[in-house]
């Protein structure tokens, strides 16, 4: 397109060169005493316009290839945009699907907890890359911008610099005018596809953003499954059957139940276990001595609470598993370190039936062998 009116423009240039050389001829020969002053100022006219031609020609050809780099620019954005748009579509595909699945849960429980993770994190992993990318893309709007405010005010520049030197030479800076208007119209296009692109990336943003609120009800979700994996029973209701007594502390239900006499606490290990429970743990200290009190209100009586897996020691003050509670004799007789720990609300407040202090005859009594019987605290979470 340049060329073509460059060489449009310079066959006009040597027409109109051809033409004043004639027209200077006759007026050299009808006015001898002027013979070659009227020829020397239109030439002199012409060279100053082929020179301000072909000063501006390279300016205007520069500018026009940094418009067509723009342009091409603008394209390569378009396609990561469309790239985005079909990755972050199918994050949503996938979200709601799991959603979907979550919704649907009946009794495969472990195997749909396995999948929605690898999912979370896959999807994590990917809107992460997602949002890097938009960075990207924004780093690269802005260096766009600024190069078509570079643009813009070279444009400008050019146009008033073209306007004051533009005098009775008009029609021979027609193309150079016109060249500039194609420059304007282009970079009008830019700016509008700037516009869009910002738009859009806005738009992505956002959409990645509901994207991360969605995982993280998503991993709310997954964690309650993953609550409801570890604690299946497969199938097996809570037995409370021969429960003596329930109360709720630190937001779990704790039950308490009568043993035989003399039970040997080695056949009792999986007591709680066996009825969907697990074996009573203090949360803190005011939760330990909670289970002493109720203990001792069902009989007022000094039977032994056992439990598999406490740890206690003797002292003042004595602790369950690092809390601290007081009972009657908190000194008296014997911690545990492992396996079964009784404890009490009564004088000599601690039994270790299977170690090697005093009491230890591995029978939920500990050493007072007309208990009838004694206790096992289960919890339900």
């Amino acid at each position: 397109m340049i060329r073509t009116n460059k060489t449009i423009r310079c066959c006009a240039l040597a027409l109109a060169v051809a033409g004043a050389s004639y027209s200077a001829f006759a007026a050299a020969k009808s006015q001898g005493q002027n013979n070659g002053q009227p020829f020397q100022a239109i030439q002199n006219r012409i060279d100053a316009n082929l020179a301000l031609i072909q000063a501006n020609q390279g300016d205007i050809t520069a500018l026009q290839a940094q418009s067509t780099s723009l342009l091409e620019a603008f394209h390569s954005l378009g396609t990561s945009l469309s790239e985005l748009e079909v990755r972050v579509s199918s994050n949503e595909t996938d979200i709601s699907s799991a959603h979907a699945r979550l919704d649907g849960v009946d009794g495969s429980l472990a195997s749909l907890f396995s999948e929605v993770s690898e999912l979370a994190a896959r999807h994590a992993d990917d809107i992460q890359l997602i949002h890097q990318q938009i960075d990207g893309l924004s780093a690269s709007i802005a260096d766009h911008s600024a190069a078509l405010s570079d643009l813009s005010a070279q444009l400008v520049a050019k146009a008033a610099e073209l306007s004051a030197a533009i005098d009775d030479g008009a029609l021979a800076v027609d193309g150079l005018t016109a060249d500039l208007a194609l420059l304007n119209a282009q970079t009008t296009t830019l700016n509008l596809q700037l516009a869009n692109a910002q738009q859009t990336i806005a738009a992505l943003e956002s959409r990645a953003s509901a994207q991360e609120a969605e995982l993280d009800a998503l991993l709310l979700r997954v964690m309650t499954v993953e609550d409801q994996v570890a604690n299946h029973s497969h199938g097996a209701e809570v037995d409370l059957s021969g429960v003596e007594l329930s109360y709720e502390s630190e937001n779990r239900n704790v039950h308490i139940f009568k043993t035989p006499q003399a039970a040997v606490l080695a056949n009792y290990v999986d007591f709680c276990e066996s009825r969907g429970l697990v074996w009573w743990s203090p949360k803190s200290s005011a939760d330990a001595q909670l289970l002493l009190d109720n203990a001792r209100a069902i009989d007022n009586y000094h039977t032994w609470v056992q439990v598999y897996g406490l740890v206690t020691t003797t002292g003042n003050p004595a602790t369950m598993n690092g809390y601290a509670f007081a009972p009657d004799s908190p000194s008296c007789v014997a911690g545990s370190s492992s396996g079964w720990a009784g404890v009490r609300d009564w004088g000599c407040s601690l039994c270790d039936p299977d170690g090697d202090g005093y009491g230890n005859t591995g029978k939920s009594h500990c050493w007072d062998t007309s208990h009838q019987y004694d206790w096992f605290a289960c919890e339900e979470n």
